[in-house]
Formats: structure tokens, C-alpha cells, sequence
């Protein structure tokens, strides 16, 4: 099965915030990808949940955006651009 990607950021993630950002996904049936150094973009951020299609993945990542801001996770990454 696909997964469906969503959430995507860029900057570096604290272990804390990353590990604060899984826990609520995973209550939510997703996870947080990490936050690996993507050669000539930076470090990267995202969530993934499998690919249940319309509207199951857009429901997902509403539910999971919902909880990061309302945690004030979200941006993950502290940094300024």
C-alpha cells in the first residue's frame, strides 16, 4: 500500500518537537517521517499515513494538523526563513 504525504516543512526539527509531532500523529493512524538533510534543499520535515484516498488521508492530515497547531507544533522548525 502507497502512504500519503502531507505536512511538509523545511528547517531543522528539535528531537523534542519531533518526538511531541509522532505521538500525535500516531494517535491520529500517521507518523512523522523525521527530519533528514536533503542534498541541495536543507533539512526536511513530513507526515505520512497510508493512502486510504479521499477523503480518509485528507481527514487524517486535518485531524493531525489541527492537533500540532493547537500544541503550537506546527511549523515544526523554529527557524526563520
Amino acid at each position: 500500500m502507497s502512504e500519503y504525504m502531507f505536512g511538509v516543512g523545511v528547517g531543522r526539527v528539535s528531537r523534542f518537537r519531533g518526538r511531541r509531532a509522532d505521538a500525535i500523529a500516531r494517535k491520529h493512524g500517521a507518523s512523522y517521517a523525521g527530519n533528514p538533510m536533503i542534498p541541495g534543499t536543507g533539512y526536511q520535515y513530513w507526515f505520512t499515513c497510508p493512502n486510504h484516498g479521499h477523503p480518509f488521508n485528507e481527514q487524517t492530515e486535518h485531524a493531525v494538523m489541527n492537533e500540532l497547531r493547537e500544541a503550537g507544533l506546527f511549523p515544526l522548525s523554529q527557524e526563520r526563513r
